[in-house]
């Protein structure tokens, strides 16, 4: 594992949970492959993921839930939240959305970058997932910014009269 590419991770996800949102302290079992690395997973930025806890561990000393064992002790529901990936998935693991504790569903790209997913219509008339704008991380546009521009938007749709979830 690349300490460069898990420490750009952390950067990425502005020290925080990407499950839960809690903030981590240090680098130490923290930066959770998607796909898992036993199990073949690239150690890409769009593979890597902040999770709180140390690595299988499932509760703290007061026992309090960590994600990190969560994910990997509830692989199904994970699966489904993209914070875990079955090896045998042929889908580019930069299409697989994951779903983040702020923003909700999220592209990761190989450039550290977060982009949010929205639902639109296919062909069959069904949702489907693209991406959506990308979400500025890092000095310009830490994930203060990212609530901030949330808290706006919601407040800016309240006044409109529009309580769509979007």
């Amino acid at each position: 594992m690349s300490d460069t590419i898990g420490l750009l991770v952390l950067e990425r996800d502005d020290w925080r949970c990407f499950r839960c949102g809690r903030i981590v302290l240090s680098l130490d079992h923290n930066c959770h492959h998607r796909m898992y690395a036993g199990s073949g997973g690239p150690d890409t930025p769009e593979n890597r993921i902040t999770l709180c806890g140390f690595g299988n561990n499932r509760r703290d000393a007061n026992g309090r839930e960590w994600c990190h064992g969560w994910v990997h002790h509830n692989k199904t529901e994970a699966m489904a939240s993209g914070w875990a990936i079955s090896r045998h998935e042929l889908r580019p693991i930069e299409t697989i959305p994951v779903v983040h504790w702020m923003l909700g569903a999220v592209l990761l790209d190989g450039h550290y970058g977060i982009n949010q997913v929205r639902e639109e219509p296919n062909d069959a008339g069904t949702a489907e997932n693209t991406p959506g704008r990308p979400v500025p991380t890092g000095a310009t546009g830490t994930a203060q910014d990212q609530r901030d521009q949330a808290q706006h938007d919601d407040e800016r749709r309240d006044t409109a009269g529009d309580h769509r979830v979007v």
